[in-house]
Parts: structure tokens; C-alpha cells; sequence
């Protein structure tokens, strides 16, 4: 199962700055010497994402996860 890294800003970020900042970031994990030192510590580099695939990828983990909670009868403590 592929493992992601995510950045998270509360919903009350406006749309222009979560925008800003999402490019940011996504030139930052393009720069050669971001991926040399990401892939040197045994990890793959991805791509970066949109606001709107990282939100339907939270969406579909936490609905997944919620789901294999309940399978093995998972009990918040």
C-alpha cells in the first residue's frame, strides 16, 4: 500500500492561499535536489496534487479506514 505525505491547513484558509501554497509545494517537491534527498531515504517521490485530489484522496482513506475499524471492531480509548 503506497503511503502519502500531506500538508493540511484548516478549512478557514481562503481558497487563494491554500492555492498559493499548494504551488508552492508543489514546485518545492519538483526541485532535483528535494528528490535526491527524499529517495535517499528509501522513499519515492510522487507527484505533487491538486486541492481537489488531495481532498478526494482524504476522502476515500478516511472512508476506508473508517471501514476496516469497524471490521476489526476498533475501540477509541
Amino acid at each position: 500500500m503506497p503511503l502519502a505525505s500531506e500538508l493540511f491547513v484548516p478549512r478557514t484558509v481562503p481558497l487563494e492561499v491554500a492555492q498559493r501554497l499548494n504551488g508552492a509545494i508543489g514546485q518545492a517537491v519538483q526541485d532535483t535536489e528535494f528528490r535526491r534527498q527524499i529517495a535517499s531515504g528509501g522513499s519515492v517521490p510522487g507527484r505533487p496534487m491538486t486541492l481537489d485530489e488531495a481532498e478526494r484522496m482524504l476522502t476515500e482513506q478516511t472512508a476506508r479506514y473508517r471501514r476496516l475499524a469497524q471490521v476489526v471492531r476498533l475501540v477509541a480509548q
